[in-house]
């Protein structure tokens, strides 16, 4: 029996090579002789880099969402030529505490730093993942990096983060980067939302960002005007871009400034390069999984990703979450199977994400003594 176990990492908690191998060993305790392969997976955010690379990074002072310096990598594929970037790996919430957690502060000018490092090793071709960003100014910190000048009323350049973007009144892009011209970049995300609007950056990511209810029009607004003014001066469609929502509307920076820019389904993408349809093509079983799984999930999300590719095969999908949010049935329609989760009694959060691993090992071998029984009945 050959067991392919491809989830997605389980946010602020274990990457997904770790949720890979958790289950895979609860697997394995159950089913001995089963064959266990694990792929571990991601839709454009938290180890989009390392899967898409294999881990040859390159090395770069950056700063993070707040501007403190710091040092930070980026993937390489040699045989393609390619630098592979995640947002979140410089302008990701991940690099702050929930306190520091302020939309009006935070800024991709940290990515727009790593972007010209690669500029200087000779790379023309970026692919750069949008998941788990801390930012809501359209990538604005990036175009300053890159040498766009965003000016107030006096003429002035205006600092990072949305706050200073709300004084923005014009954009000059005689200084950016020359380079940029001839390089091509895949904008990868995991979901289609417009730039701004009730389905926009602002008012369905902002709160995670540490942005108040009351703060969600605001911080539409600024994004809408960046969006305006950047249109204005490129002569490029961007608001209405799908996904220019996705990392508070970061794409709409990269689709401006690069030579040729393409938004892609990260999921997608991660699953080319890891060969993922000819490794489920001889399974027996698939298990995928992420932190939560909700009526959402179906836009993009790594679960219902991998299940269709399962689905050509007719292989069965179970996918194992640490929280079961409202529509997750939606899943079940899009070709998951069953949806299992790791809470097997009352607990706080903190015990959640400080017992996952112990957790998704226990679903692992839950599901493998399952498939033993189910294998048991089968024989009788």
């Amino acid at each position: 029996m050959k067991i392919v176990i491809a989830p997605d990492s389980f946010k602020e908690c274990l990457d997904a090579s770790s949720v890979a191998q958790s289950i895979g060993d609860g697997v394995r305790r159950a089913l001995s002789k089963a064959e266990i392969l694990c792929v571990p997976m991601s839709d454009g955010g938290e180890g989009f880099t390392s899967i898409c690379s294999g881990n040859d990074t390159r090395s770069v002072d950056s700063c993070d969402p707040l501007g403190r310096r710091m040092a930070v990598t980026y993937g390489i594929v040699r045989e393609r030529g390619t630098c592979v970037i995640d947002l979140a790996t410089a302008s990701g919430l991940v690099l702050l505490k929930k306190s520091e957690r302020d939309p009006f502060l935070t800024s991709t000018r940290g990515t727009g730093e790593i972007i010209l490092d690669a500029l200087e090793e000779g790379f023309r071709e970026f692919v750069i993942g949008l998941g788990g960003s801390a930012t809501n100014e359209g990538g604005a910190g990036i175009a300053q990096a890159l040498g766009a000048r965003l000016l107030d009323e006096d003429g002035r350049e205006i600092g990072g983060g949305a706050r200073e973007l709300a004084r923005l009144k014009s954009i000059e892009l005689g200084d950016v980067d020359p380079r940029l011209a001839e390089c091509r970049v895949t904008i990868a995300t995991d979901v289609t939302n417009p730039l701004c609007g009730p389905t926009g950056a602002a008012h369905v990511f902002a709160r995670q960002k540490g942005a108040r209810d009351e703060d969600l029009q605001l911080l539409d607004d600024i994004l809408h005007k960046y969006a305006s003014l950047l249109e204005s001066v490129t002569h490029k469609r961007l608001a209405s871009l799908p996904g220019s929502g996705a990392a508070g509307g970061t794409g709409i920076t990269l689709h401006a400034l690069f030579g040729q820019a393409t938004f892609r389904r990260g999921v997608d993408i991660v699953a080319e390069i890891v060969e993922l349809r000819g490794k489920i093509a001889s399974a027996s079983l698939v298990i995928t999984g992420e932190g939560s799984i909700d009526g959402q999930s179906i836009y993009g999300k790594v679960p219902v990703a991998v299940a269709a590719l399962a689905k050509e095969h007719g292989i069965p999908v179970i996918a194992i979450v640490g929280r079961m949010g409202e529509g997750y049935e939606a899943v079940l329609e899009a070709g998951v199977d069953l949806v299992l989760p790791l809470a097997t009694g009352p607990q706080t959060l903190e015990d959640s994400l400080r017992n996952a691993r112990d957790h998704l090992e226990q679903c692992g071998f839950r599901v493998g003594k399952l498939l033993e029984h189910c294998s048991l009945i089968k024989r009788t």
